[in-house]
């Protein structure tokens, strides 16, 4: 006869299996967890998009959802009523224009219908869609100008044609045909300084002899003046005590972002036959109106394009705060300078040892006279 201790382990034993069976069983069948079919597009005909996607078991049809762009809104266009009906043809769609597709798996029971989870979106399209985006810009202290573009999850693009023109409504010329899908940049080195120019870029396939061409995007660029340009304005120098100047910093439009470092301000002068150098300066404050200045905070002090800001220039170091502002007659700033608004591209493209922004050194000398001087690259 089994003791007592036996019944009680053999009784712990057959509740744990009873109740972890059940629990398995209704995770393994809940119809809501199960994944989205695999789908598949593929372009038929001239004006047809098939859709292909894998059987889900159990299920009593699927639910065929269509957008115009791949975050866009789905709207529900098809439901198929046969569990084993894998596939669709969705007829008389647009030609060279990129369609959305996801499916999902519905079973019925019991009067309720339970749904499965989505596929994942797939772009179809019958023809060549056009560019999802397109930007021109020049390059770094060159007048080149980079030309990059993007498409949708499409396969199988042949290459994209290049056109370029001198005026908004001229007449545009091919430049440049690139015969790799995967090559998704151009460097247009016929351009002028400041000069704006007007391009359009589109994809091809080529099938059997057969060349299709997508849609134009038109965008335009403008090239840069190989140096940065902005002006500087002394507009005072304050007491001998303090040996504090201030400028005026104005960026030019055609310029990106200039970022003065603060702590990286070299002073030159001639006092009494003299020269004198001195290289702890700071930007300790700065002003959007001349005004009202702000301790400047980071390591740089940013200007935007077209930007005019107010400066005050002192000693970063307390105990040797003299540089005579008076005689000053030169000073040069650090500063950082990328003319493309987002420095991926440059990264990708031309900068693959290196993530850090090329950095320019400026020089600003007051003339004597009226005070007004140019910013000219010093490197």
């Amino acid at each position: 006869m089994p003791s007592r201790k036996q019944i009680s382990v053999a009784l712990l034993l057959f509740v744990f299996i009873f109740s972890f069976i059940p629990m398995s069983s209704y995770a393994s069948s809940s119809f809501e967890s199960t994944a989205g079919p695999h789908l598949k597009a593929t372009a038929v005909k001239k004006t047809s998009i098939k859709l292909k996607w894998s059987k889900i078991k159990k299920a009593s049809g699927y639910q065929i959802y269509r957008s115009t762009s791949k975050n866009g809104k789905y709207k529900k266009i098809k439901t198929i009523k046969r569990g084993k009906t894998v596939s669709y043809i969705d007829k008389n769609r647009k030609r060279n224009v990129a369609y959305w597709y996801k499916v999902r798996a519905y079973k019925k029971t019991s009067g309720k219908t339970k749904f499965s989870l989505f596929s994942a979106s797939i772009a179809g399209v019958n023809g060549v869609t056009a560019p999802s985006f397109v930007k021109a810009t020049g390059q770094i202290k060159s007048t080149p100008m980079l030309i990059v573009w993007d498409f949708p999850d499409i396969k199988k693009m042949s290459g994209y044609q290049i056109y370029k023109s001198a005026t908004k409504n001229g007449k545009y010329k091919k430049i440049a045909v690139i015969k790799k899908s995967s090559v998704h940049y151009f460097i247009d080195k016929k351009v002028s300084a400041k000069k704006t120019y007007y391009y359009k870029v589109r994809g091809y396939k080529t099938n059997k002899g057969k060349t299709s061409y997508g849609k134009f995007v038109t965008f335009t660029g403008k090239a840069l003046n190989g140096d940065p340009v902005a002006t500087a304005r002394l507009l005072n120098i304050a007491s001998e005590n303090t040996n504090t100047l201030h400028l005026s910093f104005t960026n030019d439009p055609s310029n990106d972002t200039l970022q003065l470092k603060n702590t990286e301000i070299y002073a030159y002068g001639s006092h009494d036959k003299n020269d004198w150098f001195k290289t702890n300066l700071r930007i300790s404050s700065y002003s959007n109106d001349g005004v009202n200045f702000k301790k400047s905070a980071g390591t740089y002090t940013s200007v935007a394009p077209g930007q005019t800001i107010y400066l005050e220039i002192q000693s970063s170091n307390a105990a040797n705060s003299s540089f005579d502002a008076s005689s000053t007659t030169l000073l040069n700033f650090r500063c950082k300078y990328n003319n493309l608004s987002g420095f991926y591209w440059l990264n990708e493209i031309f900068d693959t040892t290196s993530k850090k922004t090329p950095e320019i050194d400026f020089q600003i000398e007051f003339p004597s006279g009226n005070g007004c001087i140019n910013l000219e690259d010093y490197v």
